[in-house]
């Protein structure tokens, strides 16, 4: 006999796993799926903002934490750089494993039953006296629910299976190439005081592009990321990108082996839900487009899933879920996604004239800080610069006549 469950959850990343655990604090029955053995690693920069972590509504232990994140640090083609660092923390570098294992067992804690090495094979619709049904069949067995939320990833099959998507459109993806590179005991690098910073990187000649080198113990994720148009270019920018990074902290080590992966970009129009299943995280596309960044949506989204099977459950009908959370999705990511959008098509190849207008005005990266920091920042962005380009572009000018120094330069506030 199947076991029946309100919900399964299809996928144990940040977005699965914050979805299982708020269905179950709502007093569901969840069972919460995942296709890998735990804890299992998975390519990504590992940056948590500080608007994620508020949206965990816990605090991680120190364990789990990597580094505190207090500003950025813009890095040019030739060199130069602009480094803002902030009063107030902007977010943490964690390691996936950790860090999604540490979330699914919090999932745990609060109630969920939890299979891992249990991939998605089949998920089918079944009408009976008491109601539509979901059968989801796993490695591991089958299951009943109410609803399913697909939390599995831009590859994962829950889109498919339950004909709210069928593929991406290469044009509303990006591509990353990213690498952990472990540096042995006592070596120490160059410019260590500033560990707390996430190093950016301009990449010429990609468009909507950036290189990054994120400080972990004992260590760097290193990566580089564009749109998915930009794919087959990606392992030999690379190599170049890996290059400036050792060169910047004087490291004697081979180019790592790299893994890609696809982020479908937010901002477009599409489904993310249909019937009792709805999409969250990567799955349902909600990927920062201009910083890459996904871990934030997939939080958000995840509670916001929850939040609306749950309260289609106290209706008695799962199936009130889907345009309540369509609604939602819109309102909380659709204008942000598109002014994020928008601002990685207007700066381009980021090392040309953008650059040099932050060398001359370096105060503009705490706009970029605050991306991190605040959800709604593309908006409060696009109204500073706005209201800051006389001044801005003034001191452009006065930079290119020589009489504002530009070079690497250091700001706090």
């Amino acid at each position: 006999m199947m076991r029946e469950y309100d919900v399964v959850v299809v996928g144990a990343g940040p977005a699965g796993s914050t979805a299982a655990r708020v269905a179950a604090e709502r007093g569901l029955a969840v069972l919460l799926i995942d296709k890998a053995k735990f804890p299992r690693d998975k390519p990504c920069a590992g940056g948590v903002t500080a608007k994620a972590l508020r949206e965990l509504g816990f605090d991680l232990p120190d364990a789990v934490v990597e580094r505190d994140i207090m500003g950025i640090k813009l890095i040019s083609s030739g060199g130069r750089s602009v480094s803002a660092r902030d009063s107030k923390r902007l977010g943490v570098t964690v390691r996936r494993a950790i860090f999604d294992n540490f979330l699914a067992t919090r999932a745990v804690e609060a109630g969920v039953d939890f299979l891992d090495d249990a991939p998605l094979i089949g998920l089918e619709t079944e009408v009976g006296a008491r109601g539509e049904r979901y059968v989801v069949t796993t490695g591991r067995g089958r299951f009943r629910a109410r609803a399913v939320i697909g939390a599995d990833g831009a590859c994962g099959r829950t889109a498919r299976l339950a004909e709210i998507r069928d593929r991406w459109s290469k044009w509303e993806l990006g591509a990353s190439v990213s690498a952990e590179v472990d540096l042995p005991p006592g070596l120490f690098t160059e410019g260590a005081g500033e560990s707390d910073l996430i190093e950016l990187y301009l990449v010429p000649p990609l468009r909507a592009a950036f290189g990054w080198a994120f400080h972990r113990k004992g260590g760097l994720h290193v990566g580089v990321g564009a749109t998915a148009l930009d794919a087959p270019r990606l392992a030999g920018v690379f190599r170049a990108h890996f290059s400036r990074v050792a060169r910047v902290h004087r490291l004697q080590i081979p180019c790592p082996r790299a893994r890609g992966y696809m982020l479908p970009a937010g901002g477009v129009s599409r489904a993310v839900a249909r019937g009792a299943v709805l999409l969250a995280g990567d799955a349902g596309g909600f990927v920062d487009p201009f910083s890459g960044e996904g871990i934030y949506g997939a939080i958000r989204s995840g509670r916001m899933a929850a939040e609306a099977i749950a309260d289609a459950a106290r209706s008695g009908d799962f199936s009130d879920a889907a345009p309540v959370y369509t609604r939602r999705c819109r309102k909380e990511f659709s204008r942000e996604f598109r002014l994020s959008m928008l601002l990685a098509a207007v700066l381009g190849v980021k090392d040309g004239l953008p650059f040099a207008m932050v060398e001359a005005n370096p105060d503009l990266a705490f706009l970029l800080a605050d991306i991190l920091y605040e959800p709604g920042s593309y908006r409060r962005l696009f109204a500073a610069s706005l209201l800051r380009s006389p001044r801005v572009l003034a001191r452009f000018l006065m930079a290119r006549l020589g009489f504002v120094s530009t070079g690497s330069v250091r700001i706090s506030r």
